[in-house]
């Protein structure tokens, strides 16, 4: 049985912005994330064992590329002590005419219905 990744997101909309949030499963393994997607910019927070953020990070490669920063070990709190649970960031810019179609690539992949309140009506891909 091919192994498949499971996606509970809710997301908004506000003024420049749109934020997905929610957690993504891979077999037996959980990882939160937040999502921002901005005019030119994607900023991702991922929570979870390093192994399964990496395979996250990797699925999101597919639809924005390389990350222009990161991914990075945020060390807060707590976390500073674990080893294997982590808080991940990594950001990446694009073109402002490609953020419609980014964003509806993301919402397919992340299961979301439509986010397009961030949108302003100008923007193609909605």
């Amino acid at each position: 049985m091919a192994k498949t990744w499971a996606f509970q997101t809710r997301s908004w909309g506000r003024l420049g912005y749109t934020a997905l949030e929610g957690s993504a499963s891979f077999t037996d393994q959980t990882a939160d994330f937040f999502l921002v997607v901005g005019a030119q910019h994607v900023s991702l927070d991922v929570h979870s064992l390093r192994g399964l953020t990496d395979k996250l990070l990797k699925l999101f490669t597919m639809i924005l590329g390389e990350p222009d920063t990161g991914p990075a070990v945020v060390n807060i709190g707590e976390l500073m002590d674990s080893l294997d649970e982590v808080l991940v960031n990594a950001t990446w810019s694009f073109p402002p005419a490609r953020r419609g179609d980014l964003l509806c690539e993301l919402e397919r992949l992340l299961g979301v219905e439509s986010v397009s309140a961030g949108l302003s009506a100008r923007e193609p891909g909605h």
